[in-house]
């Protein structure tokens, strides 16, 4: 199999931001009930004044219950970088990198290298062009395996061309390249948008906000 990437290049800048980095090394080092919370935040809201609504009733909920007032640094730093992102005219790009990155992140961890790690690309498999790009690619021409991600914060945006693309990838690939779907919300939501497209028979692996970290030891 002869495998080569076209980059779209729309999304470099996005992950390059710090405000996206330093929210997501946040998250990977986050094994509080926070990190549950932080996702639910950046999944329920798109917008500057919904945000603020919604974390002052998460501040007065962490600062109100003796259980979770150790947490209140750590909620203190993630609202000062969120608040940075939701002031931004390009808050939508940077929340959809929010987890972009994070999966990638995920994936480096499990795989230990970047230079195998591909962001917003085509796929090109024996020169044929995938249909759509893909979020992530991560292919390892020594161990002849990889992975694909399409990354949506909300399910109900993941369209039937976005499954077909992903499956298409699969079988041009002879099964190599194996198709998965990441989001921030429950990965029930998931396979509830899966069912509605009726591709449950397809070998899509979904992580969602129960499994997400999964990624980062996931053998497919």
């Amino acid at each position: 199999m002869i495998l080569d990437i076209e980059l779209k290049g729309d999304r470099d800048s996005y992950h390059r931001d710090s405000r996206v980095n330093e929210i997501v090394d946040l998250l990977l080092d986050d094994e509080s009930i926070l990190f549950k919370e932080i996702i639910n935040l950046i999944n329920g809201t798109n917008n500057y004044g919904i945000f603020q609504s919604r974390v002052e009733s998460l501040t007065t909920l962490i600062c109100s219950d003796s259980e979770y007032i150790s947490l209140h640094d750590l909620l203190l730093n993630y609202i000062s970088k969120l608040f940075a992102i939701y002031k931004d005219k390009k808050c939508s790009n940077l929340r959809g990198a929010l987890l972009e990155r994070f999966v990638y992140k995920l994936i480096e961890i499990k795989c230990g290298s970047r230079s195998d790690l591909s962001i917003s690309c085509f796929v090109h498999i024996d020169g044929m062009r995938s249909t759509k790009s893909v979020d992530i690619l991560h292919y390892s021409n020594v161990k002849n395996e990889g992975e694909i991600f399409e990354c949506k914060i909300n399910p109900d945006h993941i369209g039937e061309d976005h499954i077909n693309n992903l499956f298409d990838i699969f079988i041009r690939s002879n099964e190599i390249i194996l198709p998965n779907i990441a989001s921030f919300q429950h990965k029930e939501a998931l396979e509830l948008k899966i069912k509605e497209l009726n591709s449950l028979h397809k070998p899509i692996k979904l992580f969602g906000l129960d499994n997400l970290k999964e990624i980062s030891n996931f053998s497919n």
